[in-house]
């Protein structure tokens, strides 16, 4: 048995959940994936000068790539949670005809 990673904890959409839920699922994954791509870019600059100035130890090297690894994984899932959320919400919405 493996261990689930903590994606696999993230809330998905369904067809269940009302237009509102469906609303907040959207909403809060674009917070979230654009704070992640923010912090992401942060720790990639501060990575390059750390890197340059020559002070950027193997095991701080190693534990922010498997950090980056996990956010970028995060982020992925994220995009996924907007992307359904907003195709479930097109579903339930009337279309004006």
């Amino acid at each position: 048995m493996s261990i689930p990673n903590w994606n696999d904890l993230l809330v998905f959409p369904s067809r269940t959940d009302s237009p509102d839920k469906l609303k907040q699922v959207a909403q809060a994954s674009n917070q979230y994936a654009t704070t992640l791509g923010f912090g992401i870019a942060a720790i990639g600059t501060l990575l390059a000068h750390t890197a340059q100035a020559g002070e950027l130890s193997e095991d701080t090297a190693l534990s922010i790539g498997w950090l980056l690894d996990s956010l970028g994984d995060l982020s992925a899932k994220l995009a996924d949670t907007q992307q359904e959320a907003g195709y479930l919400l097109s579903q339930t919405t009337p279309t004006e005809g």
